[in-house]
């Protein structure tokens, strides 16, 4: 968002500075994260600046504008991105990949989302390439595209298919 950077050490957010030597500046805490684990962030930019945080399993909305943490219930993620004026959130523990209101990370349907059927291992990870997900499992991987569907914004593309994973 406007050349800032975020990260997430022991349960708190930080803006880190925008120039070398500046300190970073707490935003907020209460985000769960027992062993300094990986944490995952996205944000909306000017959209609506939010920003998505995915930590332990958690979801997290920082609302810029108002200075405002909130926990997501009911959707368990690792791996988020922000593209087409959506959020986007893979739980690899199911493989269902879950999309939010449009711009607005702190509005989800449980409904909107979608598993996956066409290998057996779970995707493990989530990435946003030239407008394209890429949902990579341990032994194989999945590639959707912004097709503006009715039920889900995105598919599977039909050349999309990997045959080596990330495990």
């Amino acid at each position: 968002l406007n050349g800032a950077s975020w990260t997430v050490a022991g349960d708190t957010l930080y803006q880190l500075p925008f120039t070398s030597g500046g300190s970073a500046t707490e935003l907020a805490d209460g985000i769960t994260n027992p062993d300094d684990s990986n944490v995952s962030i996205a944000g909306s930019g000017d959209v609506s600046f939010q920003l998505m945080i995915a930590s332990s399993g958690v979801l997290y909305c920082y609302d810029i504008s108002t200075d405002t943490l909130t926990e997501i219930p009911d959707i368990s993620a690792s791996y988020v991105t922000y593209t087409d004026g959506a959020f986007y959130a893979v739980d690899p523990t199911t493989s269902n990949l879950y999309v939010s209101a449009p711009a607005d990370v702190s509005s989800w349907d449980v409904l909107d989302v979608i598993q996956r059927s066409d290998y057996a291992d779970k995707w493990v990870t989530l990435m946003l390439s030239h407008g394209e997900l890429w949902l990579p499992g341990s032994q194989s991987g999945s590639v959707y595209f912004s097709s503006n569907g009715a039920e889900f914004p995105f598919s599977p593309s039909p050349s999309g298919k990997v045959h080596r994973g990330n495990g």
